[in-house]
């Protein structure tokens, strides 16, 4: 049986109280309007309070990817900037994770045949991602599964 981990289960509750649940109202236009962002474009990539600075010179998947990051900095981090370096490492990698389950749920994976599963590039373009992160997502979730089938407490 597959347990979801805490970050799983705070992004679903995130996407299912602002319905965005499907594959139809997942996407960064919805997201933005749901979550009141404003998004300016820019040469990098950064944010200030609900403000996203998107560099207009990335793809729309890598902006997604983007906008999912900064997302989890607006709900998640307190806006201290003093703290130390690994300490902002750690914030950045949790940015990252929390873009990967944002963008790819497990709910909507575990909805995709096998098959599908299996074509990253597919995968990719169903959830509007680049290949690189479609994979790395994809890695987390075949390593949870695998973790799950070798669970003593099922």
């Amino acid at each position: 049986m597959y347990v979801t981990t805490h970050l799983e289960d705070r992004v679903n509750k995130i996407l299912f109280a602002n319905d965005l649940h499907s594959f139809e109202t997942l996407n960064m236009l919805t997201v933005i309007k749901k979550f009141d962002l404003k998004v300016i474009e820019s040469t990098h990539t950064f944010r200030a309070g609900k403000i996203i600075f998107l560099n207009k010179h990335a793809t729309l998947t890598k902006q997604w990817e983007h906008i999912a990051h900064e997302l989890s900095h607006i709900l998640y981090d307190d806006g201290v900037q003093t703290m130390n370096k690994m300490y902002i490492d750690y914030r950045e990698y949790q940015a990252d994770l929390f873009a990967m389950y944002f963008t790819m749920p497990t709910h909507l994976l575990e909805q995709l045949p096998e098959f599908i599963l299996n074509n990253t590039r597919y995968v990719a373009s169903i959830f509007m991602v680049t290949e690189k992160f479609a994979q790395n997502r994809l890695n987390h979730f075949y390593n949870r599964l695998n973790k799950s089938e070798r669970s003593f407490y099922k």
